[in-house]
């Protein structure tokens, strides 16, 4: 019992800390979206994608991935100190390499990438690699659950974040560069600080043995980590490079309207499901060691993850028209259409994230290659079937039969390592009703007037006649049918009864709180 209030404790606190952190970027979304054009936004995207590839290159990414499992594996707190340490200074050396690299061969992705600016694209490349040198202290933090510090981190860096992304973009008007400038200051000045808290506290003498043991660990994940990468990139490739879009400007305001659309999600999660998957990802290793029942419990805890998954996804896809023209400017309105097609492959994504986690902690990262290349073939024939075709309605499409072959393979090879009980009679039934609900929503009209009105305003004009320019009627449909899906998941039996208890335990812990 006591170790369910501990992991509800964190969760809560992670959760909390999650959505407040998430403010920061929630406000600096429509601040992007208002004054970037499209073409400008997906320039943006295209720049945080293809430092991906830098970081796969230069292990980043698997190193991240190994601190954890290598913390939380060590057999005592010596140990751990000296793999922090071993994994702290590790990384700048790495990170140094990076970005001397990223700023020698800018010249050559840039042929690749078509941005419009080499400079703009090295410099892009040489800020998104600093991030790293913020993760990884701040992933040593969460494997120690210090959820408040880990939280108060994460709040303070966003809150700079904010101030000088409002002062570089909104005031001094420097677009994409000011957003890059406004990262830069931030990882660079919280990097310092992070690596030397975990200097301070642990050992300043880096464990060299080690190296090896995480070479072995990370040096899978390359080919999977470039494979990964242009999996990612694939419609984004195809958007550039099929002849769908006449000139570079219409193919980047359609990768910008792509971005959009996934960032929404990715705002959605923070709040929904992430909070929760911070916390597991630090428990799952103590469940799969010790509990005989660990594939139910993987299964089960699951089922909760895709429960708040769907229910944001299906809640963004009934209000996609509203949220795009409240949120974002004229040019970003054709995102709207694309944001059902992201409700399902997210939810095909967390499926496939939690499939092939359980390749990390068995340790078979060697498996995640075999699936990365099937998914990549897959994602290559619908990509090059659909986006001539379409354009980007075309490559949101194409993720979805993607997604679903690189889930089937990953499940299988997964199941082999470690077997997981899912359950997919509980999954099929939510997708049915949610299907059905979201049928229903497209019945009712928009709820937001987008008529030629109103394009003469100013942008602090339109701010102020948002008010007035809602329809209530379509809303009020709208919000019944999202009542409507609650009700029937509630009385349908997909949620068990240890589901409706936990809810009523959080609601009566919600409402203590508020009256204290």
């Amino acid at each position: 019992m006591s170790g369910k209030r501990e992991f509800l404790k964190h969760t809560a606190v992670f959760g909390i800390g999650s959505i407040i952190g998430q403010l920061v970027p929630f406000i600096l979304f429509p601040l992007y979206t208002n004054y970037l054009t499209a073409s400008e936004y997906g320039t943006l995207d295209i720049i945080q994608q293809a430092s991906d590839i830098i970081n796969t290159v230069f292990l980043i990414g698997g190193i991240r991935l190994a601190v954890m499992t290598f913390f939380k594996q060590a057999e005592n707190e010596e140990a751990r100190k000296k793999i922090a340490a071993t994994f702290s200074i590790l990384l700048w050396i790495v990170i140094a390499a990076a970005v001397g690299t990223a700023v020698l061969f800018a010249d050559y992705l840039e042929l690749f990438l078509k941005t419009g600016n080499t400079r703009l694209l090295s410099f892009g490349l040489a800020v998104s690699l600093l991030e790293a040198l913020v993760a990884v202290p701040l992933t040593l933090t969460q494997a120690r659950l210090e959820s408040l510090r880990f939280v108060l981190t994460n709040i303070a860096m966003q809150t700079t974040r904010l101030c000088l992304c409002i002062y570089f973009v909104a005031v001094l008007r420097w677009n994409v560069w000011g957003v890059l400038f406004a990262q830069c200051i931030v990882c660079s000045v919280f990097a310092v600080l992070l690596t030397y808290r975990e200097l301070r506290i642990g050992s300043v003498y880096p464990d060299i043995s080690k190296w090896k043991e995480i070479l072995r660990f990370v040096m899978p994940l390359v080919p999977n980590g470039i494979i990964a990468f242009f999996y990612g990139m694939m419609g984004r490739f195809f958007m550039i490079h099929s002849g769908y879009y006449k000139t570079e400007t219409e193919s980047m305001a359609a990768i910008g309207m792509f971005a959009v659309a996934g960032r929404l999600f990715a705002l959605a999660r923070c709040a929904g499901t992430a909070p929760l998957q911070t916390v597991w990802n630090v428990e799952k290793y103590d469940i799969y060691a010790n509990r005989p029942d660990a594939g139910y419990v993987f299964g089960n805890f699951f089922f909760r993850l895709l429960c708040i998954q769907v229910f944001a996804g299906f809640l963004l896809s009934v209000f996609a028209a509203e949220c795009i023209n409240i949120v974002c400017g004229d040019s970003y309105r054709g995102a709207a259409a694309l944001i059902p097609l992201y409700a399902v492959s997210s939810c095909q994504a967390l499926f496939t994230a939690y499939t092939t986690s359980t390749f990390f902690i068995t340790r078979h990262t060697h498996y995640t290659l075999y699936c990365n290349v099937v998914a990549l073939a897959a994602s290559a024939v619908f990509m090059q079937m659909f986006v001539p075709v379409w354009g980007m309605w075309g490559a949101a499409a194409a993720v979805l039969p993607a997604h679903c072959v690189y889930g089937l393979v990953a499940y299988i090879m997964s199941q082999r390592c470690f077997r997981i009980r899912y359950p997919f009679r509980k999954i099929l039934l939510l997708a049915a009703v949610t299907l059905f609900c979201y049928g229903l929503s497209l019945l009712c009209g928009s709820g937001f007037d987008i008529s030629e009105t109103y394009r003469h305003l100013s942008k602090w004009e339109r701010v102020v006649s948002i008010w007035e320019r809602i329809q209530w009627l379509p809303v009020l449909e709208k919000s019944g049918i999202v009542l409507l899906w609650g009700i029937i998941v509630w009385f349908s039996g997909i949620l068990s009864d240890d589901d409706k208890q936990m809810i009523f335990r959080i609601l009566r812990k919600l409402r203590s709180r508020l009256r204290k």
